[in-house]
């Protein structure tokens, strides 16, 4: 994210791979409440990402130049990344449906579905890649209103509230089931995007980062212990909605849970330094984030119907970590050789 690797906080990257990995579990669920419970304490990851994100974007004394220097780098990996990701839904949609393929496309082909994506960020080709839309339309956003970003603590504190009003406001939608000629707005206006899930969390992570004395008051023990009770509490705030039919995927407890991680990783800041593999772990995350679902695919495809279900997420977790650390070994090996061959030239 255009930090050396001497930069990085090891101790938020030991969490960024906890995070990465706990995502499966939401998409690879465990049955039961014991599945519930895990999908709520895994809820903290995406926050986690997008305020990691957040925490990297600043540094003291930036520019407005700088910062718009840096979201144009990442604006641009994003694309990149976006345009992986549609092409893994894509081969496995016609390897899936092939037959169907029209039919499917007409489906999702639609002035509503457009203007989801053009203003909710809803990807027309899959779910979970609605992370790397709302990460660029918030870096879109950033971009625009640079100036006012760094230069008003306002907006910060703004975006901040809204991350901590989402829940409270998705469960009286979800109740009331507002909805707009026929349209439901519930399901639209609040889950999965931008404004609500992606900049609020880049918000806290500059806003944590930004005022990084103010929290160092707070003992090193009390924070392990609100990261761990908040963690918790995000577990069983997911087996209360999933009784109540409430679709949330942001609780209180994950915004907490997300805070006091950052602090705790400020003050211990190498607590994780002797795992080497742990220093750069940008790539390696994004990789897990985006194959994931193609190793749901093809591990349902591979086991039978007697698989366990409490197996089934396992498996699907380690065969992703193995393929993408295989890939990230190779392309560390290409950069090498890469790098070699420019200092003989």
């Amino acid at each position: 994210m255009g930090q050396t690797i001497k930069s990085r906080n090891i101790s938020l990257n030991f969490f960024e791979i906890l995070a990465c990995i706990m995502i499966i579990f939401i998409h690879a669920p465990f049955p039961g409440h014991i599945g519930e419970f895990i999908t709520g304490l895994a809820k903290f990851g995406v926050p986690l990402f997008f305020a990691i994100s957040g925490y990297y974007l600043y540094n003291e004394g930036i520019t407005v130049e700088n910062l718009r220097r840096k979201l144009n780098k990442r604006i641009k990996r994003i694309l990149l990344l976006i345009i992986l990701d549609i092409f893994i839904y894509l081969s496995i949609l016609i390897f899936h449906n092939r037959n169907n393929l029209k039919e499917y496309f007409n489906s999702i082909i639609s002035i509503y579905k457009i203007i989801e994506f053009l203003l909710f960020n809803h990807p027309l080709l899959g779910m979970t890649s609605w992370f790397l839309y709302a990460m660029l339309y918030a870096y879109v956003f950033l971009y625009i209103f640079a100036k006012m970003f760094l230069k008003n603590n306002f907006i910060i504190i703004f975006f901040i509230c809204l991350a901590f009003m989402h829940p409270i406001v998705r469960i009286i939608m979800f109740k009331t089931e507002l909805s707009f000629y026929g349209y439901a707005l519930s399901s639209v206006i609040l889950y999965l995007n931008w404004y609500f899930d992606a900049l609020p969390c880049i918000c806290l992570g500059v806003f944590l980062k930004k005022n990084k004395e103010m929290f160092e008051k707070i003992n090193i023990k009390i924070d392990i212990v609100l990261i761990i009770l908040f963690f918790i509490l995000s577990g069983i705030a997911q087996i209360c909605y999933a009784n109540n039919n409430v679709s949330s995927n942001i609780h209180f407890s994950n915004i907490f849970c997300v805070s006091f991680i950052i602090i705790f990783t400020q003050k211990k800041p190498n607590l994780f330094s002797k795992l080497k593999f742990i220093e750069n772990t940008g790539t390696w995350t994004m990789l897990v984030y985006i194959l994931h679902p193609a190793m749901i695919f093809m591990v349902r495809k591979i086991v039978t119907n007697s698989f366990s279900e409490y197996l089934f997420p396992l498996v699907v977790a380690i065969s992703t970590v193995i393929v993408v650390s295989a890939i990230c070994y190779i392309i560390r090996i290409i950069k090498k050789r890469t790098q070699k061959n420019e200092l003989t030239l």
